[in-house]
């Protein structure tokens, strides 16, 4: 699939989910709930009450401890889903922003939306 490692597909990829996302919310206004990952990160209990609100589920402290189960765990990231939610990938992009120019112009207009602080250095005020 191109959309794993060609920057033009990936932005292509993600502009159609975008507007497939936006159709969504103008169809089911309230109904699709929107969960980012640096917020899930950040802040997982509120997150998770929010996620498990919006389902009518009710709270459990272990939805906080997934990583804690016995399971078996059949994917790529069996690894990961043992230990608990980290931070330390967040803005790891930035390592590579100098390699992410085609994907960043195909996603100026959805990446300008975002508060200046999270946006790629390049779209700073003045730089373009």
């Amino acid at each position: 699939m191109s959309t794993t490692y060609d920057l033009f597909e990936l932005g292509q990829y993600y502009l159609q989910y975008q507007r497939l996302m936006d159709h969504w919310h103008a169809v089911l206004p309230g109904k699709v709930l929107d969960v980012h990952y640096e917020d899930l990160v950040l802040d997982q209990e509120a997150q998770t009450r929010r996620i498990l609100e919006s389902l009518g589920l009710p709270w459990e402290d272990r939805c906080l401890r997934f990583y804690e189960t016995e399971r078996a765990v059949n994917t790529a990231s069996s690894k990961q889903v043992r230990q608990p939610i980290y931070t330390r990938a967040l803005n790891f992009w930035r390592h590579y922003e100098g390699q992410l120019g085609e994907l960043i112009e195909i996603l100026e207009p959805l990446l300008q939306e975002l508060p200046e602080a999270d946006r790629p250095a390049s779209l700073a005020s003045g730089s373009r």
